[in-house]
């Protein structure tokens, strides 16, 4: 990971420590890494985990497959979560790296296009994995949207996990 300028910080929030209890970074046998993600659907307040996402994905093909707009999630009652309206959001600086140091500038919530490879997100320099990647999946056009990139960021509050 520090190879590749990967900063890993402190979990987010404590219960998703317990997604890596099944699963774990690891590299395979053309030396790609392959994590396991997070989605945040706040809207809703629902989450999907994935396993398996390699840093050589891009979000669109995962979100194609998970929103293909043939089938809707039971919670998507207004069938708005199709994967050519979704926008995809990290915070940046959310965390503090366990090791090394901060960029110290202040934390933001960085719009990432879906046909950005997890790894280009995963080497920004203001982006300290929180435990495990974590994105925030949004309806482009929605009043959630406008409500999600208006809260201050004190709303995303860091919980230790001692």
């Amino acid at each position: 990971l520090k190879l590749r300028h990967i900063k890993i910080g402190d979990f987010l929030f404590p219960s998703t420590k317990e997604f890596l209890h099944n699963s774990s970074i690891f590299r395979d046998s053309q030396n790609v890494l392959h994590f396991p993600v997070l989605f945040l659907y706040e809207e809703h307040r629902r989450t999907d985990f994935i396993r398996d996402f390699s840093e050589l994905d891009d979000f669109e093909v995962h979100l194609r497959d998970m929103f293909s707009g043939d089938t809707f999630c039971d919670w998507d009652e207004e069938k708005k979560y199709k994967w050519d309206h979704l926008d995809i959001y990290f915070i940046a600086n959310v965390v503090e790296p366990i090791k090394g140091r901060g960029s110290g500038k202040r934390k933001r919530k960085i719009k990432v296009r879906r046909t950005t490879i997890l790894k280009k997100v995963l080497e920004f320099p203001e982006y300290v994995v929180p435990g495990i990647p974590m994105f925030y999946v949004v309806v482009d056009g929605s009043k959630f949207k406008e409500e999600f990139l208006k809260r201050p960021m004190s709303y995303f509050l860091i919980f230790k996990t001692t």
